[in-house]
């Protein structure tokens, strides 16, 4: 009992307003200390290359400060720290020629301003830290992390141990920061910010919740070493991404359910939530705190996890490519910073490729002659009475007639016969005439006969006004044609590309007719920044996050624990397998040569309302869209918004109108 005793008192002492006091004027003096070093070391004769050469290679400033201070020791880390971060804030004031030629002496006074913003940002938060009471954790999680992990960094057998600590530590310092300014947020006298700061802190007493906290935590910190250097660094970056934000997100998916649904459930079956109800507290400012609650966690964890996956990506981004000496230097010593043209590929297709955010465009669709088209809705009916005779379709048959001769119109256009060419034309590229350099880029994707891998296609490509030439490509994998000139765009913002499939005439190229799925060709153009649109993705991740804790609030007020847990899972899996599940009914049938399959007609009965109600919750896909490098425009944030906005408050009130009819004095919880 005297451990514990020990950390009540510790906590007790860093709530003190007077240690609050020294330890602020400590920690301001140790900051303003830090600086001075740094910028006396920084100025002196001869810094400039030193700075230089460490801004030219950001793998060994990154290595300071991400595993620096498993080679120095804990004293020297700081020195070592400090100097890491003079050199990478200043990275983008000093000149091109300067960084080229390692000629500067001295840090220009932009860079200085540059500095000193990071050290008063450093020591603002130090200052907040101290100030939300947590003075003494922050310091024994950085002190057991350099503590203990340094002596198992040291050790070959345990050195993944130690490295491990360093993040984990970090992580969850966030996580008690966050924590406590949200306690803070949810302070006010209300009902409902009461609910919700029980709520907050009921998620670190509930083992299960407690249980998927840490598994995020550590998922954060192990998924990076977890990456194959020797893979070409933007598939590094996008394996990063689709893990670290991808599996985050699932382990968020479920705490959701779980925690909504046992502050609910258990404060019935506990008998706990009459000391609420007699406050009195209406029904429907109960069930909104206990969501806000939630909502207010799953901010925390988003915040912690989009922080650490954001900046391990700047890291990565940061390392040396494949093709590289280091950062953007070619094995001439040649920078490449700002010269598209001499960039390596895998350093070209990661800033232009994964870290933006691109928009496709499709080719503009075959124009439709309305008499052609009846008369082939005329022969599909009378191919039918020939079939059937003394019967006549029925209005559903016909338009399902419609639907795939229009199907077969557009498969047609996208098909391209042996020795033939097609046109195309992209249209609504007006966009992309402000972008800076060669930034437009064409994807494609072909298929024909059974997509032998061992088959090699002849395709030839003419952009433009652009000379014809021609491309090897492979079957079913998709294939980009990059570097695209912004000047080949018609004054009206299109651009005509033509495809002929071999060289010709089918005899002597040996192909088959080659088609380009739904999703297998289109022009690709960067619309916005990485940074602004991985804020899109979270706050996405944040709106579908809230329908799934609004569905489990809902359900645990008339369901036990057990039952609202694996009914909202069901909804979860439901409405993210949604997309999947519509391409599937596209190839089930209910009736063929044999009749009608009754059990298939239930299974589409059931199963389309599903995939129609979840269509636009499925096509949002934050993640898969971050990976890809496309855009998540603040649109269709405004849009899952106003939808998934409209089904939360939707499920909140039929939960409400369960709730306010429940006789709680007499419920059992069984």
């Amino acid at each position: 009992m005297k451990f514990w005793d020990g950390l009540a008192r510790a906590d007790r002492l860093q709530h003190d307003r007077r240690f609050k006091i020294a330890a602020s004027a400590l920690w301001a003096a140790a900051v303003v200390g830090l600086f001075i070093a740094a910028f006396v070391a920084a100025t002196r004769p001869g810094a400039g290359e030193w700075i230089t050469e460490h801004t030219r290679s950001a793998d060994a400033a990154g290595k300071v400060v991400a595993r620096g201070w498993l080679d120095a020791g804990p004293l020297g880390t700081l020195r070592q720290g400090a100097m890491a971060v003079v050199s990478m804030l200043h990275e983008r004031a000093l000149s091109a020629e300067q960084i080229a030629g390692g000629a500067s002496e001295q840090i220009s006074w932009s860079a200085r301003w540059v500095a000193a913003g990071g050290f008063a940002l450093v020591g603002a938060a130090g200052l907040a830290i101290i100030w939300l009471g947590q003075g003494l954790t922050a310091f024994a999680l950085i002190a057991a992390a350099v503590l203990i992990g340094w002596p198992l960094a040291l050790a070959p057998q345990t050195a993944w141990l130690g490295q491990l600590l360093l993040p984990v530590a970090v992580l969850t310092l966030a996580f008690t920061l966050l924590t406590q300014s949200l306690k803070l947020l949810f302070g006010g006298p209300w009902p409902i910010t009461a609910i919700a700061r029980n709520v907050v802190n009921e998620s670190v007493r509930m083992k299960v919740s407690l249980v998927f906290i840490v598994v995020a935590i550590l998922l954060l910190a192990v998924v990076p070493g977890t990456l194959n250097e020797d893979q070409p660094l933007r598939y590094r970056v996008q394996q990063w991404l689709q893990y670290g934000s991808g599996l985050t997100y699932a382990v968020l998916c479920l705490l959701t359910v779980f925690l909504a649904c046992g502050t609910v459930a258990f404060e019935q079956r506990d008998k706990i939530i009459w000391q609420t109800m007699t406050k009195p507290v209406p029904a429907w400012q109960y069930l909104l705190g206990k969501w806000l609650g939630v909502m207010g966690l799953n901010a925390v964890l988003l915040a912690v996890s989009a922080g650490g996956v954001f900046m391990f990506t700047e890291y990565l981004s940061r390392q040396r490519a494949q093709g590289e000496l280091a950062y953007h230097t070619l094995m001439s010593g040649r920078d490449t910073r700002g010269d598209l043209a001499r960039q390596t590929e895998d350093r070209r297709l990661l800033e232009n490729s994964v870290l933006v955010a691109r928009v496709g465009v499709e080719p503009d669709p075959p124009t439709l002659d309305e008499q052609e088209f009846e008369k082939a809705v005329k022969r599909r009916i009378e191919d039918f009475r020939a079939r059937n005779p003394g019967s006549d379709p029925s209005d559903v048959q016909v338009e399902k007639f419609r639907s795939e001769i229009r199907s077969e119109i557009f498969t047609r256009f996208r098909s391209v016969d042996p020795g033939t060419v097609r046109d195309y034309r992209f249209s609504g590229l007006g966009a992309a005439r402000s972008l800076p350099g060669d930034l437009m880029t064409l994807r494609f994707k072909v298929n024909a006969g059974t997509n032998d891998p061992s088959d090699i296609y002849t395709l030839g490509f003419q952009l433009g006004r652009t000379q014809p030439f021609t491309r090897q490509v492979v079957l079913k994998h998709a294939q980009v044609i990059d570097n695209i000139p912004e000047d080949l765009l018609e004054p009206d913002g299109t651009l005509a590309v033509r495809i002929a499939n071999g060289l010709g005439p089918a005899e002597v190229t040996g192909q088959m007719t080659i088609t380009f799925p739904p999703d297998g060709l289109e022009l690709i153009y960067i619309a916005g920044s990485y940074e602004s649109n991985f804020l899109r993705v979270v706050l996405v991740m944040w709106l579908k996050l809230g329908f799934i804790a609004a569905v489990a609030v809902a359900c645990s007020t008339a369901l036990s624990f057990p039952v609202a847990a694996l009914v909202t899972l069901c909804v979860l899996f439901a409405a993210e397998s949604s997309g999947f599940l519509r391409e599937s009914l596209e190839y089930y049938p209910v009736k063929d040569r044999d009749g009608w399959h009754v059990h298939r007609l239930f299974v589409q009965v059931v199963a389309s309302p599903i995939a129609w109600v979840f269509q636009l919750y499925s096509e949002l896909r934050p993640t898969t869209k971050l990976v890809d490098g496309r855009l998540v425009s603040w649109a269709v944030v405004g849009q899952a918004l106003a939808l998934l906005g409209s089904w939360t408050a939707a499920v909140l009130g039929l939960g409400w109108l369960v709730f306010r009819r429940r006789e709680l004095a007499l419920y059992s919880g069984k």
